[in-house]
């Protein structure tokens, strides 16, 4: 009887992965909606999930990370960014919390997993 509950776990690990993907791209879609300010902790949370992204070489995967780049509501390079705006107004200083470049760091996890796919 252990023995068949043994034999279960191939199954189960594939609805971890597709949980894991799940998360990875809610945290990686945030970028985009630009409702709040990014936390550290929710920062290194979108940093590990930007790694993971980089290995994943299928097409939605690719695309979806197009889509964030194209529609990012975070850092200087976003077209939606309220960052953006205020640094083009004069006299302003920018605050600490948006200093990550979320732009490149995006464009270096497509790079990753275009890359990953060809080799």
């Amino acid at each position: 009887m252990r023995i068949n509950k043994i034999m279960m776990m191939p199954d189960w690990s594939s609805r971890v992965a597709f949980k894991s993907v799940r998360t990875d791209k809610n945290f990686v879609g945030q970028l985009k909606t630009g409702e709040m300010p990014i936390v550290e902790n929710n920062k290194q949370n979108i940093y590990a999930a930007l790694n993971n992204m980089s290995t994943r070489t299928d097409r939605a995967n690719i695309e979806f990370l197009l889509d964030v780049a194209d529609n990012l509501a975070y850092g200087q390079g976003g077209v939606n960014s309220k960052f953006k705006e205020a640094l083009d107004k004069d006299g302003f200083t920018p605050p600490e919390r948006e200093n990550t470049d979320w732009a490149f760091m995006l464009q270096d996890t497509i790079k990753k997993a275009l890359s990953s796919s060809k080799g």
